[in-house]
């Protein structure tokens, strides 16, 4: 799939620059004397929050110093495609990129970071970055003050996942000014003795683990953790980065270390498991593991769903649950708040009462339907189309529109076979990427 877009890209590359070729002679005659025309470079990539979620819709404008001299779409899958440079004067300057989003300007962070005219070229693989709270009035850059507060995180491209042969990598950070070290031994970058200054990419030959921190005015900012998985040159050829895992959809190639829990090193879910932890949603159990591939039961559900969204409620709204014993002391509280903000519900039994179950496991299904309980309590109601799975006739009927709504926000996704498989019950990882990925949408 990602061979396909870049595929497409070159040749919308080409196709451009071949219609730029035959205006030229048109063009010329307009050129001022000392102002000859050129036949741009053309650069694709992906465009991407520092968050490493990509963007799906917007402009690109190229920029030399305060001279517009470029620009293209975005697309929806993140790809882009631009043309850039004008006269002959833009030879060997230096590009920068402005991403238009609705009305806002974002200067953008580049990977590589410096990226020189060069006429009649292609490059690609190019990444751009922006932050979300980082918007600027005008073309060319620009950006406000970080002086006062923490530098923003660094970021890599690539990002973490399992590679082919050995990749150079690459890391940035929007905060201008600010200095980035980085370790791949597992030591912490903001105090360790082996740590390195990055100031060029640097390869990755073996399986290894990226730890990245960034500092200005005494001020760090949180770890970037990046894992990459290299294979021999002689492997077989593994997923796009961008696209969905052998596994399903819910097993994104993120890999890395959570928090220190010891079950989670190398683990397909560990990235977000750390940013989970860290942002104090989930933890671990008592011997210090996650136990990532346990099924999940409704308490935990709620519990993590508690935390994600702020929720808060007494546990008396558990009365209503003839099994309210049944609810484990540490999650009284979160049940309740989840119950109260009617993302799960209880089950009615034959003899009138109602139930809660704390201790069933979630499905895929009932999963998707929470989750989109969620997107129209906090984005309001929504018109999704309907998801096309091969199984559709095993979805339940009271099932159909949550999934629906799940999958057009790409909380959940099909099988490599076409599949949704609603009964398939949801692990302790996946629940926490399928959490992850409900959060991006919330804050997008």
């Amino acid at each position: 799939m990602l061979k396909l877009r870049k595929g497409y890209l070159w040749g919308l590359v080409l196709v451009l620059l071949c219609s730029l070729v035959l205006a030229l002679p048109a063009l010329a005659e307009e050129d001022v004397e000392d102002e000859l025309g050129i036949m741009p470079m053309g650069i694709t990539g992906k465009v991407q929050w520092t968050d490493q979620k990509l963007v799906t819709e917007g402009d690109i404008k190229v920029f030399i110093g305060a001279k517009e001299v470029g620009g293209g779409a975005i697309m929806p899958d993140g790809m882009f495609a631009v043309l850039a440079g004008k006269d002959s004067g833009d030879n060997g300057q230096k590009l920068s990129f402005v991403v238009i989003i609705g009305e806002k300007e974002y200067p953008a962070v580049v990977l590589p970071e410096e990226i020189l005219c060069a006429e009649g070229t292609l490059k690609d693989n190019v990444v751009l970055a922006i932050e979300k709270d980082k918007s600027s009035g005008g073309g060319g850059g620009g950006g406000g003050s970080d002086s006062d507060s923490a530098p923003a995180k660094p970021f890599a491209a690539p990002y973490g996942g399992t590679y082919k042969g050995s990749i150079e990598v690459s890391l940035a950070t929007t905060t201008s000014g600010a200095v980035i070290y980085y370790t791949t031994d597992g030591s912490n970058p903001k105090e360790s003795a082996t740590r390195k200054e990055y100031t060029e990419p640097f390869k990755v030959g073996t399986t290894t683990v990226v730890r990245a921190v960034a500092f200005k005015d005494s001020l760090s900012s949180d770890i970037l953790i990046s894992a990459y998985t290299i294979t021999e040159p002689d492997a077989a050829e593994p997923n796009g980065e961008d696209d969905p895992p052998a596994t399903g959809d819910d097993n994104p190639p993120a890999a890395g270390d959570a928090g220190g829990l010891v079950d989670m090193k190398g683990h397909w879910a560990a990235q977000t498991v750390q940013e989970l932890v860290e942002q104090g949603i989930i933890s671990g159990y008592e011997d210090n593991t996650f136990r990532p591939d346990n099924l999940i039961n409704r308490a935990e559900c709620s519990a993590i769903l508690a935390r994600a969204l702020n929720l808060s409620a007494g546990a008396a709204t558990l009365d209503a649950f003839s099994d309210s014993a049944d609810v484990p002391a540490w999650a009284k509280d979160p049940v309740a708040a989840a119950v109260e903000a009617a993302l799960l519900k209880g089950y009615p039994e034959a003899d009138g009462s109602t139930t809660f179950r704390p201790a069933r496991q979630v499905t895929r299904a009932e999963l998707a339907v929470i989750l989109s309980r969620v997107v129209v309590k906090e984005l309001g109601e929504q018109q999704p189309a309907a998801a096309s799975f091969a199984d559709l006739e095993k979805i339940p009927t009271w099932a159909l529109d949550g999934i629906n709504i799940a999958a057009e926000k790409g909380l959940v996704q099909g099988y490599p076979d076409g599949t949704f498989q609603p009964d398939k019950e949801v692990t302790r990882a996946e629940a926490a990427a399928m959490i992850a990925r409900l959060l991006g949408v919330l804050k997008a």
